[in-house]
């Protein structure tokens, strides 16, 4: 994996300066959990999976990515949003390219 940084014109630094990114990652799912308020959908290891991403989006919408275990090609991310912050949105909570399985 490579990093590759791009230098953005001074003017547009200062008009982005003041947005604040919506997005915050936790090192537990606890934290998350705690601050949104809601307890995100996830897949466990019993499922064969592994959470090596945790993050919040605008603090409403949790985005978890899952790692197939011993597989690192294989990744699952589960967006949930809570039906109360959906009214009026887009509800994009749920499991896309493979099926939940209960």
């Amino acid at each position: 994996m490579t990093s590759a940084s791009f230098a953005a014109s001074p003017a547009k630094e200062a008009r982005l300066a003041g947005v604040p990114n919506p997005i915050v990652t936790y090192d537990t799912y606890q934290a998350a959990a705690k601050t949104a308020g809601f307890a995100p959908l996830y897949l466990t290891k019993d499922a064969g999976y592994s959470c090596n991403y945790i993050s919040l989006i605008s603090k409403d919408t949790a985005d978890l990515g899952f790692q197939k275990l011993g597989q690192i090609s294989t990744t699952v991310r589960v967006r949930t949003m809570p039906q109360k912050a959906a009214k009026g949105t887009n509800d994009i909570s749920g499991v896309y390219s493979v099926t939940w399985k209960d």
